[in-house]
């Protein structure tokens, strides 16, 4: 029996690959309910042209219903499809992101694998189901909209807006999960950086002999500041912290 050959697959071309291997449905429905909302938009501004043509003013109902879905257009549901649309192409960024935060956080004893992994959908819930359910209720709601009466469409756009903007909020919050999580990774990096500077062979005689104290104290403190914000001491860094004397 012949062995079995796998394919060589470096990080160029699993990067290369960005969301095509993903399940996009998500991102697909939602596109979709943003095209009927245009078209939606579209049409209810043709009837507020018709209307004026021949100089009669749009109802209230009508103006009120085309401020609101051009709101939801334009506002959070827009946002929404371009926040998912990111998180699909940046898809491979994100993981290693999301794996090497949750390296560190362990390593701290701040979190654990059992609980990071419980954690995940704080970053990649958008694309994991937990806005699901509300995409179809989206979806069923949008169906709804068979005719273009002013209240009708104002009565479904009021119930739409409130699960639109839940979904709104769970991007947002997740933008600030992997926000939070690069902060800490450049400031471990600035860290190392400077644990590294400080211990450089060829910049440590340039500090003993031009360096003032003032300039050792804001150097240690840099170190100091920067490390301790993380909470810990990573052991890259703990073997090279010995201070400028």
């Amino acid at each position: 029996m012949s062995e079995i050959t796998l394919p060589v697959i470096n990080g160029a071309t699993i990067l290369s690959l960005g969301g095509g291997l993903l399940n996009k449905a998500p991102f697909d429905e939602l596109n979709k309910v943003l095209n009927t909302l245009n078209m939606v938009l579209h049409d209810l501004k043709a009837v507020v042209a018709a209307l004026a043509v021949v100089g009669q003013l749009p109802p209230p109902p009508l103006v009120q219903a085309i401020a609101i879905l051009q709101g939801i257009v334009d506002g959070p549901l827009g946002h929404i499809v371009s926040y998912i649309e990111k998180q699909f192409d940046t898809f491979v960024k994100n993981l290693t992101l999301y794996a090497e935060h949750t390296k560190i956080m362990v390593s701290m004893g701040i979190s654990s694998k059992t609980k990071a992994a419980n954690e995940s959908l704080k970053a990649f819930g958008s694309i994991c189901g937990e806005i699901a359910a509300d995409i179809q209720l989206i979806k069923d709601l949008v169906a709804a909209l068979t005719d273009l009466s002013p209240d009708k469409v104002l009565a479904i756009l009021r119930k739409l807006l409130p699960i639109v903007e839940k979904i709104f909020h769970i991007t947002i919050a997740e933008q600030q999960v992997q926000d939070n999580m690069m902060t800490v990774l450049v400031e471990l990096q600035q860290a190392r950086s400077y644990a590294e500077h400080i211990n450089n062979p060829v910049l440590q005689p340039i500090f003993s002999l031009v360096g003032t104290q003032s300039l050792k104290d804001l150097l240690n403190g840099a170190i100091d500041q920067n490390i301790r914000n993380l909470g810990f001491v990573p052991p890259s860094v703990a073997s090279k912290l010995t201070h400028i004397i």
